[in-house]
């Protein structure tokens, strides 16, 4: 589905970027890492934050994006820094993964007659567990 985007950047403040948490991956810290200049290290280090989350009873460590003055780390002037290299999570929003009209039915690009119906939740899993690969168990 197309949507025009107001570069209003409601999608990565606090409204909404709190409901729902950036993920990075293990599969895209090296991508991300390059598209700031840094090292795998580095990047985690200056822009996420180690959290922990249960899967199936297992406990993982992950990384999440930081947030400064309440927007995602990478927002500046409603446009983000890395666009063409921005996390899977954001390159498949607001369609797809995490795909919930709680989340992002109020984004002025989004309107409700536009939002998906179709259930994602098995081809977000699945994409889901493949990003994970790689990421230890507690």
């Amino acid at each position: 589905m197309d949507f025009f985007c107001y570069k209003c950047g409601k999608c990565c403040t606090d409204e909404t970027f709190s409901n729902g948490m950036v993920l990075i991956y293990p599969a895209e810290v090296k991508r991300l890492a390059d598209a700031t200049s840094c090292s795998s290290k580095e990047f985690l280090e200056d822009y996420c934050v180690k959290d922990y989350i249960l899967v199936d009873s297992t406990e993982y460590e992950i990384y999440k994006l930081k947030k400064v003055f309440n927007h995602c780390i990478f927002l500046n002037e409603n446009l983000c820094n890395i666009y063409k290299d921005r996390p899977t999570q954001c390159k498949k929003a607001p369609y797809g993964i995490f795909s919930k009209k709680v989340i992002w039915g109020n984004i002025p690009c989004i309107k409700n007659l536009d939002f998906p119906t179709i259930d994602t939740k098995k081809d977000d899993i699945e994409l889901v567990m493949d990003l994970m690969n790689g990421y230890g168990k507690m």
